[in-house]
């Protein structure tokens, strides 16, 4: 797994075994909007506007962001995948917020886990980070699981169950899902 191109971010691509994660482009406006108005996929994230104008307005500002890493998944052709970001960046105290991950129904599992694992390694071992935080709506039940191998769950309420992530979560997810990256440790 390498970083090319110079500063955090003015990152072009986080190079995997499987999958590319690359900053989030104005052209990309149009793929994110069927990500999030897709009714198999947006059960469990917040309201979106079907508008491509307020789409292309909010990725501009996620690239004027210095405290937000907006990615796409790509296959190794180049071809989105999903997104997923490290965002609300504290770097002070080595912070963030994770989430904003979306995959194409028809992804490979492979995609989905490998971004997972790219996106932890971006936030822990290149921005250095302490801690991310998350959480997901009680009813996405998989992904609950799928968190809950590695993650510490901090708290549930009546919508939530929120999680934290700090480097042995990453640790373990390393080894958890090793069959799904390429990252020497």
């Amino acid at each position: 797994m390498s970083i090319s191109n110079g500063s955090l971010k003015n990152l072009n691509i986080v190079n995997g075994r499987r999958i590319n994660l690359r900053l989030v482009q104005e052209k990309d406006a149009e793929f994110i909007l069927s990500l999030r108005l897709n009714p198999a996929l947006n059960r469990f994230i917040g309201f979106t506007s079907p508008s491509l104008e307020i789409q292309r307005e909010w990725i501009n500002h996620s690239i004027a962001n210095l405290n937000d890493y907006m990615f796409i998944v790509e296959d190794k052709n180049g071809i989105p995948n999903g997104t997923i970001a490290i965002y609300n960046v504290d770097f002070e105290r080595g912070l963030a917020e994770w989430g904003r991950w979306i995959m194409k129904p028809n992804s490979s599992m492979y995609f989905s886990i490998e971004s997972n694992i790219l996106a932890l390694y971006f936030a822990f071992e290149k921005l250095k980070l302490k801690k991310l935080i998350g959480g997901n709506n009680n009813k996405n039940y998989s992904s609950i699981k799928f968190h809950s191998m590695y993650a510490t769950i901090t708290s549930i309420d009546n919508l939530h169950t929120w999680y934290e992530i700090e480097n042995s979560n990453y640790q373990k997810a390393l080894i958890l899902f090793k069959a799904y990256h390429k990252i020497e440790y």
